[in-house]
């Protein structure tokens, strides 16, 4: 009888394959059946804000935050475990004006846009957000003295749109201080596509615009904020003392965001400079409630807590997800803009996202009852731009278009 070497080959080869994968599931399903835990790094903090605010650095200058190029990774991780933020003198300057010329094109479009009708309500969970044009610019109601009754808060601008922000967004430099400041291998992703939030210059407001309590769900209380700005005269689309993760609440560590200055913003210009409370970050995510600009901590919270970060064109702003930062109104007659990466370790995942109280309390509750159940989110994967994503059952699973890769 003849024997077919081949065949027998092919066999034992397909016979091996077999055993291996059914041994990988074996483990697999092992693995899979032990029960989920809330990390250690998702964090709520229970502390009142005079019990946070006791326990802040203090006497915390610009010279404790800066860094100039070249720019020291070692220092930056120094900087950034104990205050949660770095200011990096010049570090975007190859892009901004680039990144400004866009920002001023999609403003105009924008707003020939939401002139001529093309705008949709967008609500939330019951609450109003804003109105969206089909560029995904986002208004919010303008204050009294502007020449609209809306006004821009984030451009319809990102990677997807702006060349000019996805280089900023990977440069090499950048790359090499956001990858020092997070512990996770084996690679960072881009969080999200960018933003880029547009303050118009208002120097005849009445007031500060925003939502108001018409706008939420009929069972929610919007807060009153109490501010620096109260002392001054109103302008155009503050962004009240806030966290990130009160919008993006992550399952570990969170993202590190960089902020970038498109042109010089300062308080002799008072078009709105960045806020930050060094040192907040370490408390983990503080308890937030309504405000006129979404999500912001609570009237106890203020511009007068935080250190102002004035800047040139081209200064970045890196913090942790957990640091507390705002904006004052810009009362200038000149807009100001400034863009937004986020970059997030590859084996962490946004938990979920909110945009007001109400939404937010669901959104929690639903994840860590899929936690105890051993359940977790399908997340959206973000570009990587150092390192590999490695795939483990105990990370949340993959949100995948199959055609894409085969």
């Amino acid at each position: 009888m003849l024997v077919d070497f081949r065949f027998v080959a092919a066999c034992g080869t397909a016979v091996a394959i077999a055993l291996i994968l059914h041994r990988r599931r074996r483990r697999l399903r092992a693995t899979s059946s032990q029960p989920l835990r809330l990390d250690s790094r998702y964090r709520h903090c229970s502390l009142s804000p005079d019990d946070v605010k006791v326990q802040l650095p203090k006497d915390v200058s610009i010279a404790d935050l800066e860094l100039h190029p070249p720019y020291d990774v070692a220092r930056a991780r120094r900087i950034y475990d104990k205050y949660g933020c770095i200011i990096a003198r010049g570090l975007s300057r190859a892009y901004v004006d680039g990144i400004r010329e866009h920002a001023d094109g999609a403003f105009e479009q924008a707003v020939r846009l939401m002139e001529a009708g093309a705008l949709t309500e967008v609500i939330n969970d019951g609450c109003f957000v804003g109105w969206v044009t089909p560029d995904q610019t986002l208004f919010i109601p303008a204050p009294k003295g502007h020449c609209r009754d809306k006004q821009v808060m984030v451009l319809g601008l990102d990677y997807y749109i702006s060349a000019a922000m996805f280089r900023a967004a990977t440069d090499a430099t950048t790359l090499d201080l956001v990858e020092a400041l997070t512990d996770s291998p084996p690679g960072v992703e881009l969080f999200g596509k960018g933003q880029c939030f547009y303050k118009e210059g208002v120097s005849t407001a009445a007031d500060a615009g925003g939502l108001q309590q018409k706008h939420l769900h009929p069972s929610v209380t919007m807060a009153a904020v109490s501010t620096t700005e109260s002392a001054g005269k109103p302008g155009g689309n503050p962004k009240y003392m806030h966290q990130d993760s009160a919008y993006f609440m992550f399952a570990r560590g969170g993202c590190v965001a960089t902020l970038n200055y498109t042109t010089a913003t300062n308080l002799s210009r008072d078009n709105g400079p960045l806020y930050v409370i060094p040192g907040s970050h370490r408390f983990g995510h503080l308890q937030h409630v309504d405000t006129p600009s979404h999500l912001g901590l609570p009237p106890e919270w203020t511009f007068g807590d935080g250190l102002c970060i004035e800047g040139e064109a081209g200064d970045s702003i890196i913090f942790h997800v957990h640091t507390i930062h705002g904006s004052p109104p810009n009362r200038s007659d000149q807009p100001r803009a400034t863009f937004i990466n986020r970059y997030l370790p590859t084996d962490d995942y946004q938990a979920f996202f909110a945009t007001d109280v109400r939404m937010r309390a669901r959104a929690r509750a639903e994840f860590e009852k899929g936690v105890a159940e051993g359940r977790l989110p399908v997340t959206t994967r973000g570009f990587v731009v150092r390192g590999r994503r490695v795939w483990t059952d105990q990370s949340a699973p993959w949100k995948l278009e199959a055609r894409v890769n085969h």
